[in-house]
């Protein structure tokens, strides 16, 4: 399992080197947490070259105003048979969703008034 921490305006790639063939395209799920899975190929940092399911983004949530810190577990599973029957492999994320504070103050002037 890859444990990993990002802000809740982020996403991250992740991506599969296995050490052999799998039967088909790994699968991708979300086991607990609110956090998602992106599948974009037009992203830049999207390797053309992958087979299918051997990268995908993990999307943090929005944390409310609430909550500094949320986790998002997901899997990823591969069948390994490489024939009609199924073996499934599989590893995990665990994905440290953290409130990310303020930038700026957002400064603003309205146009001018007159004194009262």
């Amino acid at each position: 399992m890859v444990d990993g921490t990002i802000l809740d305006s982020q996403m991250v790639l992740v991506t599969l080197h296995p050490d052999g063939r799998v039967d088909a395209p790994p699968q991708w799920s979300v086991v607990s947490g609110l956090s998602t899975l992106l599948s974009d190929p037009t992203h830049p940092l999207w390797d053309q070259t992958l087979p299918e399911g051997y990268q995908m983004f993990l999307v943090s949530e929005t944390l409310p105003l609430t909550l500094e810190q949320a986790d998002t577990e997901y899997m990823v599973q591969a069948d390994v048979d490489l024939g009609d029957g199924v073996q499934m492999i599989s590893d995990g994320v665990l994905l440290h969703v953290m409130a990310q504070g303020a930038t700026s103050l957002g400064l603003t002037t309205s146009l001018p008034a007159p004194k009262p």
